[in-house]
């Protein structure tokens, strides 16, 4: 008698088995791995929507509509905060602020202070010359200059022609933002420490140095 078929039908009828047990076996098996990560302290927590608070973002156009005056008045009150905070010795006359620096020399360095309504700044100027430059020595202190703001960030150097001073002018841009007490201390040590500036003026109008060599000892 051939037994062949009755093997045949045996391994298909096995077959049949595992293809219907396998799912069961997958599901004993997730079961098992769930019941055994609990025992452990392992089981994943559902992670749960979290609701952050609202980030304090300052708005940036908070002054946007204000009058020449308003704004004025808002540069006038962060000037006074900020000068006294600090202590300077100041004096005011209207809207404009005169700082007085005391030098190691025992002299005084004066910064003027405005608001600049038309391009919503704050301007520090400062008057480096101590006298007034020869007309023979103008076109020799303009290279000078052009020399020093080339080497400069903000280009701060200005030759007054009609009065023959050098000045020193920077602006902090204010727009409609608030007044940042750290933006005026950075302007206000820049017109300081271009007090260093009046020693490259006397070597150019009193010593009679070559302006390109006394800016690149500037600069070095």
């Amino acid at each position: 008698m051939n037994k062949e078929p009755y093997k045949q039908f045996g391994s298909i009828k096995f077959s049949l088995m595992i293809i219907y047990l396998l799912p069961i076996i997958i599901i004993a098996i997730a079961v098992l791995s769930y019941l055994l990560g609990k025992k452990n302290g392992i089981t994943k927590e559902v992670i749960k929507t979290i609701q952050l608070p609202p980030v304090a973002i300052e708005e940036t156009n908070l002054y946007g509509d204000e009058t020449q005056h308003q704004f004025e008045l808002r540069c006038h009150n962060a000037l006074i905060l900020y000068l006294n905070e600090h202590r300077f010795l100041y004096y005011r006359n209207g809207n404009s602020f005169q700082v007085n620096l005391e030098l190691e020399d025992g002299s005084t360095f004066l910064i003027s202070i405005d608001s600049i309504y038309e391009f919503k700044c704050i301007e520090f100027k400062s008057r480096l010359s101590t006298t007034i430059i020869p007309d023979r020595k103008l076109s020799e202190v303009s290279e000078m200059i052009n020399r020093l703001n080339a080497r400069l960030v903000f280009n701060p150097l200005h030759l007054d022609y009609e009065n023959r001073h050098v000045n020193i002018l920077t602006s902090y841009y204010v727009g409609s933002h608030k007044c940042i007490f750290d933006y005026l201390s950075f302007y206000l040590t820049i017109n300081y420490n271009a007090v260093g500036l009046r020693n490259c003026l006397k070597r150019v109008v009193v010593n009679d140095e070559e302006p390109a060599l006394v800016a690149l000892d500037f600069a070095n």
